[in-house]
């Protein structure tokens, strides 16, 4: 890998704590400059931007399923007519603020993370680099017990 490639494992380790302390100062500032949105609004806001992205078409199948079960609503209707059914209004996932996000420019996802956090994400900055260091801590032992217990087990059976 030539020093010029992004790495991974370069943003997680870190040679001495001079290198850890400028790297936890640069990721709460960047944390500072998002845009804090509440729980509920950054993950819908987050949905829209993922289905619009990696699933395109969702939105037109989601709109012909809801024809298609408005017709069967219609066709069970026109069946049984002495039965009367409310009609309920159309209920809405999106607040004002996450219309406005996607009707302001065509957000990509890494745009989105980029200028957007939760709640949680901005109280607790750390906690996803944490989790992801427990997570890549616990794959290496596993890793390290697996490679040491097949040694021994090609050791056994030489002897």
């Amino acid at each position: 890998m030539s020093n010029n490639e992004p790495s991974e494992n370069k943003k997680l380790v870190f040679a001495n704590k001079k290198e850890s302390e400028s790297a936890k100062d640069s990721r709460t500032s960047v944390s500072h400059s998002l845009q804090v949105l509440e729980e509920d609004e950054f993950i819908s806001s987050l949905d829209a931007v993922i289905e619009k992205d990696f699933f395109p078409t969702l939105k037109l199948l989601k709109r012909k399923n809801y024809e298609v079960a408005s017709f069967e609503d219609k066709l069970a209707l026109a069946q049984a007519s002495n039965i009367c059914y409310p009609e309920s209004p159309m209920s809405s996932n999106f607040s004002q603020i996450n219309k406005k996000i996607l009707r302001n420019k065509e957000v990509s996802l890494n745009e989105f993370l980029d200028n957007y956090t939760s709640q949680d994400n901005a109280r607790y900055p750390l906690a996803s680099l944490c989790i992801c260091l427990y997570i890549s801590s616990f794959f290496f032992i596993n890793l390290f017990t697996m490679l040491t217990l097949s040694q021994y087990a090609c050791y056994c059976a030489i002897i």
